[in-house]
């Protein structure tokens, strides 16, 4: 599933000051579960309609050029910023070592798809022009037991949101007993998971420390000078590079 030919150093996030803030003091990025993202569509499935719960992704784009519609639908009517993190980001060590147990803690296991990572490392999103065609069944007969196969599941969006040119790192989990139920009929493992009430909305990923420094951060177009400022301060207190931070191209009122 990983993206080979992401041909770029940086990905771009947009986002709001205040997380800023708490992306710098914690040096982690927070991952979202699908079933609360703005496109309602793909957090379904042919099999449930409620398997976005289970998928929490952080999402990107690769295109360096400031986009008027992502300043509108994520940084507060562009009052926030834009910030650029180098492609190999994650702290993968440090993540393997809080994230299996934070989801224990809560009755969840750190679930490992297929002939892949327990991270998934930086993936291209693909866009549908028919995409209840090819949305597929997560939960599959293998032989006589059954088996979640997540191969297309959170990489895959109607065209209509092609604009993002999104790219995504992504995180699955699934119930403790995700064996046991696996052993069940079809019928009643696809009822117990799409009842399953997940409690966990959102994970934390470590980030490395050289990303944070190397961290390159772009005002909206709307920034007043107050927030300018407040951006400034996180430069001094953070000890970042102040050429990495500039203030946006675009002359919008």
């Amino acid at each position: 599933m990983q993206n080979e030919n992401l041909k770029t150093k940086y990905i771009y996030h947009y986002t709001t000051i205040e997380a800023l803030v708490l992306i710098l003091k914690y040096k982690c990025l927070k991952f979202n579960t699908l079933n609360v993202l703005d496109d309602m569509e793909e957090g379904e499935t042919q099999d449930f309609k409620d398997f976005g719960k289970f998928c929490y992704v952080s999402c990107w784009t690769n295109e360096h050029k400031e986009s008027i519609a992502l300043w509108n639908m994520y940084s507060k009517d562009m009052h926030g910023i834009r910030i650029g993190l180098p492609i190999e980001m994650i702290d993968f060590d440090r993540a393997m070592e809080n994230i299996p147990k934070f989801f224990e803690d809560n009755g969840l296991k750190l679930f490992k798809p297929e002939n892949n990572t327990s991270i998934i490392p930086l993936t291209k999103v693909n866009y549908s022009k028919n995409l209840k065609k090819e949305k597929d069944e997560v939960l599959k007969v293998n032989g006589k037991k059954l088996k979640l196969d997540l191969t297309k599941f959170g990489v895959l969006k109607n065209s209509d949101w092609q604009f993002q040119n999104e790219f995504r790192f992504m995180v699955y989990s699934a119930p403790k007993n995700i064996d046991e139920i696996l052993n069940l009929k079809l019928d009643d493992a696809r009822k117990t998971l799409q009842n399953y009430v997940n409690p966990v909305k959102f994970v934390y990923v470590p980030i490395k420390d050289e990303a944070i420094k190397n961290i390159k951060i772009l005002m909206g177009p709307r920034c007043s000078e107050s927030l300018r400022e407040v951006v400034n301060l996180l430069v001094k207190v953070h000890n970042l590079n102040p050429e990495n931070i500039t203030r946006s191209a675009l002359k919008i009122r």
